[in-house]
């Protein structure tokens, strides 16, 4: 005897000494070991496309379930039938009992392995969760246990079910799978039920497994203890519904992580879809506006002849309105950027955020005008230079005082407060509006997003103002604080650093 197999049989004697509760406590200690390695197996191959030979595998090993021969059926959706799928069956006694011996004998060296690590404190008596795979893998070759032919010959049987309302007798396998339960089964009762081509597979008793859950079937297993000197025992039964129950969730959470995938690709490429649309349509639209725009130009300023006050003011009115659609097309394309370039990162340098608010003012002069809305500055303390892009504060600040005068009532007056506190500028657009409800506060940065529904709004607007400003400020390094209550207003606070001196 070598010294490892010395080693070995003293760790055994160990380890199957009984403990003084007695010997249930220790089949107890077997029986959470075996859910264990079940478990670990399984989770770690559920995911797979096709789980079925971990499924198979977990059943035949001797620390899973034990079993001699294992058959699977899937459950074929548009035929509403079992069609075979995977199967092991061994060839007789002598094969079964080698794999079995194998599969042990890998078991008793990893337990040696352990035993024999210093930095593994009595892992020799715990030795880890078992990938049940990896272990039947590696002695399966070493054997005739046979997978290929068992597989080929199943492949060809089908098993029909009981259309949904036939009130007639159902076969074993459909009452399995309606009662969700473990079913043992003798051959002499099923002959006429099941395939003979199955039948000539399975001992004279076996079990069926259904895998299923609520009205969905995912396998249908046949198993036996074919070459076994026991034959089904209440522990097998026990273990084997535990399994049942365990594997039928697993393969449920697994269908919906699948589905919700499918789900996420699916609105993945339906967002993808969106933004081409936006960048194409807003490209094809500033073509046409920019032509527009320019003829616009040579009517207003009367190259194209006299214009009399009634046609300077129609103009006038056009030019407004060409404008503001010129901005929408150019947040639509700039959107369309974001969604497929990603987030650039422009030069910033210092930058006269006073300067920046006093240029928004007189671009939204014509707009808070029409509303009778006040717009003005209002400085706590001395403003310094701050760092960030000054193309793209200004667009900020536009959308953030366009923001504050659409939704501000007649009459009131929109405030913008700037203040330098620790190294910090804070710009806040204050109005006195309609206000934002506490649950929908970040929903209003959403894309296309409107606080009140399509067909009833009162406000114009395409939601994507605050989009944008969220991403320009994302890209430049400032930040945003919203405070908002429902009919009270608004308060938006733009945060940029200041610059180092």
């Amino acid at each position: 005897m070598s010294v490892e197999e010395e080693k070995y049989t003293e760790l055994e004697r160990r380890v199957e000494k009984p403990s003084p509760k007695g010997i249930e406590e220790r089949r107890l200690s077997r029986a959470f070991q075996l859910i264990r390695n079940i478990s670990s197996t399984l989770d770690s191959a559920i995911g797979d496309k096709d789980p079925s030979y971990a499924i198979l595998v977990s059943i035949l090993s001797p620390y899973g379930l034990g079993l001699s021969g294992v058959l699977c059926f899937a459950f074929d959706e548009k035929s509403g039938s079992l069609r075979g799928h995977l199967g092991f069956t061994p060839y007789g006694k002598k094969d079964f009992l080698t794999l079995r011996r194998g599969i042990i004998r890998k078991y008793r060296k990893r337990i040696v392995s352990c035993a024999l690590n210093p930095f593994v404190e009595n892992s020799f008596i715990e030795p880890g969760y078992l990938n049940l795979v990896e272990m039947f893998e590696s002695v399966r070759e070493q054997t005739f246990y046979h997978l290929g032919e068992t597989t080929k010959r199943i492949r060809t049987i089908s098993i029909a079910f009981p259309e949904k309302g036939d009130t007639h007798k159902k076969d074993m396998v459909a009452l399995a799978c309606e009662q969700k339960r473990v079913l043992r089964v003798r051959k002499e009762d099923v002959q006429r039920e099941l395939p003979e081509q199955l039948v000539d597979l399975l001992d004279e008793e076996f079990v069926i497994i259904p895998l299923c859950h609520n009205h969905h079937i995912y396998y249908v297993i046949f198993a036996d203890k074919k070459y076994q000197q026991l034959g089904f025992m209440p522990i097998d039964f026990l273990q084997l519904e535990w399994f049942r129950s365990h594997t039928s969730l697993l393969l449920r959470n697994s269908k919906l992580i699948d589905d919700l995938r499918s789900a996420y690709e699916e609105i993945k490429n339906i967002d993808t879809l969106k933004t081409n649309f936006l960048s194409v349509i807003s490209h094809e639209l500033r073509t046409p506006l920019t032509s527009i725009y320019g003829f616009l130009e040579l009517l207003i300023t009367g190259k194209a002849g006299e214009l009399s006050p009634t046609q300077r003011q129609l103009l006038d009115r056009i030019d407004q309105n060409t404008n503001k659609l010129i901005n929408k097309v150019n947040d639509l394309i700039e959107l369309a950027h974001f969604e497929t370039e990603g987030i650039e990162h422009p030069e910033l340098s210092a930058v006269d955020p006073l300067a920046v608010v006093m240029n928004t003012f007189s671009q939204l002069e014509p707009r808070a005008r029409a509303k009778k809305v006040v717009t003005e500055p209002v400085i706590k303390t001395e403003i310094p230079p701050i760092l960030a892009n000054e193309n793209a504060l200004e667009r900020i600040f536009y959308h953030l005082l366009d923001n504050a005068i659409k939704f501000s009532p007649p009459e009131s007056k929109v405030v913008a407060e700037l203040e330098h506190q620790n190294n910090q500028v804070m710009i806040s657009f204050i109005d006195k509006g309609a206000g934002i409800p506490p649950e929908q506060l970040q929903r209003v940065f959403d894309y296309f997003y409107q606080l009140e529904e399509p067909m009833t709004r009162t406000y114009e607007g395409m939601g994507v103002g605050l989009t944008l400003t969220r991403l320009l400020l994302k890209a430049t390094g400032g930040q945003l604080e919203v405070e908002s209550q429902p009919n009270q207003g608004s308060r938006f606070t733009v945060i940029y650093p200041v610059v180092s001196k």
